[in-house]
């Protein structure tokens, strides 16, 4: 049986998540995956979730270090979960904001292509 390590980037979605994990083509079947964040993700994290539970993220770590261990883990869980799929639709609204701009941008060059062709 083989055991993958996963680390966590700061830019990372859900959709670079899952492809990362399939990757193990055994996962159930023996084959296990070892997620592990650095201290700048946890921190990223507890910072994205904490205002969703109306606290601080200080206070949500404080939370978090209590829980026993297994707690921990499970929460770590839907934790990452729930913050890759911020981290996804936030980079998606900015392509979204970019590609208007880029609209807006392309408005004058449309008019005055077509003052040129009449």
């Amino acid at each position: 049986s083989c055991t993958a390590c996963l680390t966590l980037g700061k830019d990372m979605t859900l959709r670079d998540y899952s492809q990362a994990a399939y990757r193990m083509r055994g996962i159930g079947k023996g084959q296990k995956i070892e997620l592990f964040l650095t201290a700048e993700v946890e921190s990223l994290v507890h910072k994205t979730l904490a205002p969703a539970e109306g606290i601080t993220s200080q206070a949500r770590k404080e939370q978090f270090d209590k829980m026993a261990e297994k707690e921990r883990d499970q929460r770590t869980i839907v934790d990452v979960i729930g913050w890759l799929t911020v981290n996804g639709v936030t980079k998606d609204l900015k392509k979204q904001r970019l590609l208007c701009e880029q609209n807006l941008h392309n408005l004058w060059k449309r008019a005055a292509a077509s003052s040129l062709e009449s």
